[in-house]
């Protein structure tokens, strides 16, 4: 079997530094269920809690937009990218530059 040789071609610091801004960024597109998980575990541990309790994802979903709006999916999401992707970003060229 003939043997591959691949060839690892470095990244310049600025681009491994933009990668792990756009990666955390993407991973962002999750947020809303993330949000939805969130409001569901605070209600199962507080008793006197304004959050209505949800039967399930979807009915969350549902009932988050009937009440606050679609922007209620997205609540807190612009910190979490520009902190995430911040710290993505350090770590991505730590990484880089140490290898």
């Amino acid at each position: 079997m003939a043997e591959r040789n691949s060839v690892s071609i470095p990244l310049a610091p600025w681009k491994s530094s933009l990668a792990g801004m756009v990666a955390h960024t993407v991973s962002c597109s999750m947020h809303p269920l993330e949000n939805i998980k969130l409001r569901m575990q605070a209600v199962d541990r507080a008793s006197n809690n304004p959050i209505p309790p949800y039967r399930g994802i979807f009915d969350a979903i549902k009932t988050m937009y009937k009440q606050e709006g679609i922007m209620s999916l997205y609540r807190g999401v612009l910190v979490n990218i520009l902190a995430g992707s911040l710290a993505n970003s350090i770590f991505f060229y730590v990484y880089a530059e140490g290898k």
